[in-house]
């Protein structure tokens, strides 16, 4: 249990950026709003273009965060969306990944 009264969910987040992927439901929904409750900016990614939007109207500050549409499977495109993640959102402070591949054998 925490008993430290001076610790929270945003301590040091406010005004940084996050990247979660898996963003379009689930945990990483909840992830993207428990981040953006904490004040900092959300690049909430997935491959799911509708469950973002659904995620993105549910997020305090609406205007701070971003939503992209990304297929992690894509796996040699992974380091171009970090380094546009970095350029747009800014001093991102961390990284959540909320996603699973299935592959078929």
């Amino acid at each position: 249990m925490l008993t430290d009264p001076s610790w929270s969910l945003g301590a040091g987040l406010e005004g940084r950026g996050v990247i979660v992927t898996g963003a379009a439901s689930g945990i990483g929904r909840a992830t993207a709003r428990m981040m953006a409750a904490a004040g900092a900016r959300v690049a909430a990614v997935d491959v799911d273009r509708d469950g973002l939007d659904e995620t993105m109207v549910t997020l305090e500050g609406r205007d701070d965060h971003l939503a992209i549409r990304f297929d992690l499977a894509e796996t040699a495109s992974i380091p171009d969306l970090f380094g546009w993640c970095f350029l747009t959102v800014l001093n991102y402070r961390m990284y959540r990944s909320l996603v699973g591949i299935l592959c078929r054998t």
